[in-house]
């Protein structure tokens, strides 16, 4: 009965074990940046700008479509005689007169009129709007371009570094693992009497040193997975990165070193605000020219004069024998103080013109020397990888060898920790000349707006 009850406490351990890791999804670095896309709220902000931008075209294109104004309205006054005959604006209170009837009885108008302005010559005021409006699209267009770099650089920030964490957790795993058998082989001489009892004290110090430094890189490594977890809108949990090494380089791709290239989205950014404080400039110099208007419009109009019933038959014939008109011209409109503050304007534009350019040349200077920095560190770095490459094997071996002689009794117990303390620190070393390396290939990206080495590293 005991040994059914063991079996099926195995199945079941083995059974949420692979249950465990079936929850765990493993993402490669293009893969985050994808969901990222879909799921951080930032770059829904600057679509919906995006969206905002087409909008406020097309607003601009009807500006420039010709104005209908309708207007109706039947009435009950009385019906003072008033010679003339108009068209009337909207909020304008319209009676007729009439030789029939008596003035201060109540008579009945019904009017209704049409009237439409179309401003047809406006020298390149509507050209030039529509111009700013289809540069406002390209500058949405640029941020959601920019918004996404950020996110590729910020992403894969936290991503190298979650790799760094489960790294040193794993380094931290080791070094308890190995004080541990250490901790295991002084107290079985101690109970030979080979060594002293004191050997295996001092490497239990170590081990509670190890385990403490074991829980901080777990710490870190949580905290890691968290902030991945926001940028893809997943549970820490179900993220796992154990299938990605992180101690490796990027040999096999070969990228060459480019400029700063004039379509990265920051500098095409800096392009798209000269281009519409030009544009606007531009826009203030035609707005002081006039505007010609094709003006026209219809109306029709009755008059009931104050006889009999006014509800019966006054209200009732207000809507027989309808008098109907027409009207068609020419209308300019011009705002001659624009003149005055013309010049002002212009020149206001033209610092605009300048600000935005100087902006720009600062931009590209900082993506240049971001690139100089990234690359002279990256060639460093390879050196760096290199010598604690070799250091971290020859203390690995050295180690072995110093270990062996302990368990033989030729060395003390501190010589042994001071070999293992020399190990920790070459590994320690190794996995942060990777992590290093990593985060200038991050910057390099990063400035010119290329991650394929690390799509390539990642995927």
């Amino acid at each position: 009965m005991s040994n059914r009850i063991m079996l099926s406490c195995l199945f079941l351990w083995l059974y949420s074990i692979a249950g465990f890791g079936q929850d765990r999804q493993p993402l490669s670095l293009p893969q985050m940046w994808e969901q990222a896309y879909n799921n951080y709220p930032s770059l829904e902000a600057y679509q919906s700008q995006l969206r905002q931008a087409f909008y406020q075209k097309k607003l601009i294109q009807n500006k420039y479509l010709p104005q209908v104004l309708l207007q109706a309205q039947n009435t009950v006054g009385t019906n003072q005689s008033v010679g003339g005959a108009f068209f009337p604006l909207p909020g304008i209170y319209n009676i007729g007169g009439s030789e029939v009837g008596i003035p201060s009885d109540p008579s009945a108008n019904t009017f209704g009129s049409v009237i439409m302005d179309w401003k047809f010559m406006q020298f390149g005021k509507q050209k030039k709007s529509v111009e700013a409006s289809n540069i406002r699209i390209s500058q949405a267009t640029s941020l959601i371009e920019v918004e996404k770099l950020a996110i590729q650089t910020e992403l894969s920030r936290n991503y190298i570094e979650a790799l760094y964490h489960l790294q040193m957790v794993r380094w931290a795993e080791a070094s308890q693992l190995r004080l541990q058998s250490l901790f295991n082989a002084a107290r079985s001489m101690a109970d030979a009497g080979i060594s002293p009892g004191a050997d295996s004290l001092l490497i239990k110090a170590s081990l509670q040193e190890a385990a403490a430094s074991l829980n901080n890189w777990r710490g870190q490594k949580e905290e890691s997975e968290v902030l991945l977890g926001m940028w893809i809108g997943m549970a820490p949990d179900h993220i796992a990165l154990e299938h990605t090494p992180l101690l490796q380089k990027a040999d096999g791709f070969v990228k060459e070193s480019a400029p700063v290239n004039a379509s990265h989205p920051l500098l095409a950014f800096r392009q798209d605000e000269i281009q519409y404080a030009e544009t606007a400039k531009q826009l203030a110099n035609v707005s002081v020219l006039p505007s010609f208007s094709l003006l026209a419009g219809v109306q029709t109009r009755i008059h009931s004069p104050a006889l009999g019933n006014p509800v019966l038959e006054t209200w009732s014939n207000s809507y027989r024998a309808p008098v109907n008109n027409y009207l068609v011209g020419l209308g300019t409109s011009w705002n001659i103080n624009g003149f005055f503050d013309h010049k002002l304007n212009k020149n206001r534009h033209q610092e605009e013109i300048v600000q935005r350019q100087a902006e720009a040349e600062e931009t590209s200077l900082n993506l240049l020397s971001q690139q100089q920095i990234a690359e002279r560190q990256l060639a460093q770095g390879e050196h760096q990888i290199e010598n604690a490459e070799e250091a971290h094997k020859s203390a690995a071996e050295a180690f072995r060898l110093f270990e062996s002689r302990y368990n033989s009794g030729l060395i003390s117990i501190t010589e042994l920790l001071q070999i293992q303390d020399i190990l920790q620190r070459t590994e320690k070393t190794r996995i942060k000349a990777y992590y290093q390396y990593w985060m200038q290939q991050v910057d390099l990206a990063s400035a010119q707006a290329d991650f394929s080495l690390l799509q390539y590293a990642f995927e």
